[in-house]
């Protein structure tokens, strides 16, 4: 009888211990899900910022000394001249 019951425990404690492996499993594939979300998120945020603040349509600050070669060309394109402050 004592063998039988110490094959029930040994049977248990297995049981138990695979649960435990198999729930550990589980948590480090979470854990890596939300890494790889997170990842995307802040892929899609950096790619977002990126385009907020290109230069495509900011005011380029051009060197007082193109002055006189800015009002040449303003004037050869037809545009208003540039009169800087």
């Amino acid at each position: 009888m004592h063998t039988s019951n110490t094959t029930s425990n040994i049977i248990i404690i297995m049981i138990v211990i695979k649960i435990i492996i198999l729930s550990m499993s589980i948590i480090i594939i979470s854990i890596i899900i939300i890494s790889i979300i997170i990842s995307i998120i802040i892929s899609i945020i950096i790619i977002q910022n990126a385009k907020v603040y290109s230069t495509r349509y900011s005011q380029a600050v051009t060197h007082p000394s193109t002055n006189r070669a800015r009002r040449c060309l303003t004037s050869v394109i037809g545009r208003e001249p540039v009169f800087s402050t």
